[in-house]
């Protein structure tokens, strides 16, 4: 139930990846998400966890949603997560796993991303979100992306970036907003 943002999350990535491809995975969203997304270009992939938020099912998505896309580099996010991404990043890696450095962005009513400029380091949000996936095999995500544990395809060998990315947590870009999303997801969050 993201129709307020996705849009912005959407535009924010073609302007930095021209020629990027989507695959939205969505959990029954009962707003305009699916309908702004599928007008965008997006592919959407709907799935069910009954009701709840379902953790299990979350990794596995993570963990197979990018193996037999066609694409060299793939970014696996939330929708609440913006990645400092680049095609200049892209055309220059010399890694095939970059482990963003995270932050907590906070806003004050509805500022748009680039508008957002507050935020503070989140060790939490630091993940693993960027991969080469012609050079990786796995990537065994546990949840919510925060660790992982890559494996590399035959004849290559895991390598991490050296310059950081930045990877932008947004829930908190509207107090409103972080505070009704908390609402909303704590009676579907699973045992």
């Amino acid at each position: 139930n993201q129709e307020k943002y996705i849009k912005e999350l959407i535009d924010y990535y073609k302007a930095r990846i021209p020629d990027a491809k989507f695959i939205i995975y969505d959990n029954e969203s009962t707003d305009k998400t699916v309908e702004i997304c599928k007008e965008n270009g997006c592919k959407v992939i709907s799935f069910s966890t009954g009701g709840k938020m379902d953790e299990k099912t979350l990794i596995n998505i993570r963990n197979s949603c990018w193996q037999n896309v066609d694409t060299k580099y793939v970014l696996i996010i939330d929708d609440d997560e913006i990645v400092d991404i680049s095609q200049e990043l892209l055309n220059n890696a010399d890694w095939n796993v970059n482990k963003c450095i995270g932050y907590e962005m906070f806003g004050e009513s509805n500022e748009t991303l680039d508008e957002l400029h507050y935020g503070v380091p989140s060790l939490g949000y630091s993940k693993a979100v960027l991969l080469n996936r012609l050079e990786i095999a796995k990537m065994n995500f546990e949840a919510g992306s925060h660790k992982e544990n890559p494996v590399a395809k035959e004849g290559f060998t895991v390598k991490y970036n050296t310059n950081p990315v930045a990877l932008y947590h947004t829930k908190w870009r509207n107090p409103e907003n972080g505070l009704g999303r908390a609402h909303s997801i704590a009676p579907r969050v699973s045992e």
